[in-house]
């Protein structure tokens, strides 16, 4: 007997009342090869979207290996890596980036906020949001209270991450890398105005790197970016934030 790679079991899928599969049910075995053949609009590719848990079915199972991975808590990066799809039209926008796609269908056609879309992205793609410029001079504010920062002003074209407080990790060209806190937003609290700015604190890092490519991995939105009443009480936040990302990435060695 051959062995049963993918069983499809009584699988069903509605968006909203409009009912497109129904009670499919299928079994892949070790050599074999399946034709799924019907008109356009019949649900065929959303068949194969829910066995690539890019769609969740509304009932039924897709078993693999015998595991039921259509249910909550399945890591579906680890499983793409070995169920793979290729798409009738694979072409990407060419002006943007292949994050920046993923999240463009769910902005502008799900209505999704930057966040929510990004987080799905990071999902589809299994890495964090990459954002890679070179460092920039800044206003130094940083310096003057303990908590340096490296400047990124992202082109106009750019997609980043929505205003606010993250976890990240900063990646130097030397291979190294750095637990970060980053801000993304306007920095009301230093009086930046409108302009567009990425910084990062590199935690436990003591160097010059103005005029060198960095890259900063955003892990975990902590907080939305707001205006403090006094430099100290933005830097008694921000030690806070850097407390939460020391324990981030401890939990995740």
């Amino acid at each position: 007997m051959s062995e049963n790679i993918l069983e499809i079991r009584h699988l069903g899928k509605s968006f909203g009342t409009h009912e497109v599969l129904r009670d499919i049910d299928f079994t892949v075995k070790k050599g074999d090869v399946i034709s799924i053949i019907g008109a356009s609009g019949s649900g065929k590719s959303t068949l194969l979207r829910c066995v690539n848990l890019l769609e969740t079915p509304s009932s039924g199972q897709i078993l693999y290996h015998g595991t039921d991975v259509a249910g909550r808590g399945v890591n579906a990066p680890e499983y793409r890596s070995h169920v793979g799809m290729v798409f009738q039209s694979f072409n990407l926008f060419n002006n943007m980036t292949v994050l920046e796609n993923c999240m463009v269908g769910q902005i502008k056609v799900l209505k999704k906020d930057k966040e929510t879309a990004r987080k799905r992205a990071m999902e589809y793609l299994g890495h964090p949001h990459i954002l890679t410029q070179t460092v920039r001079h800044g206003r130094r504010i940083g310096h003057t209270i303990g908590i340096p920062t490296v400047n990124l002003v992202p082109p106009p074209h750019v997609l980043v991450p929505g205003d606010g407080v993250y976890i990240a990790r900063v990646c130097l060209m030397d291979g190294s890398s750095y637990a970060a806190v980053t801000n993304v937003g306007t920095r009301p609290t230093v009086n930046n105005g409108s302009d567009l700015t990425v910084e990062s604190w590199m935690l436990d890092f003591d160097g010059d790197l103005y005029g060198q490519s960095i890259r900063v991995e955003f892990y975990k939105r902590l907080r939305d970016e707001i205006r403090f009443d006094s430099l100290d009480a933005l830097k008694a936040e921000i030690q806070r934030n850097a407390d939460d990302a020391r324990a981030y990435f401890a939990s995740k060695a």
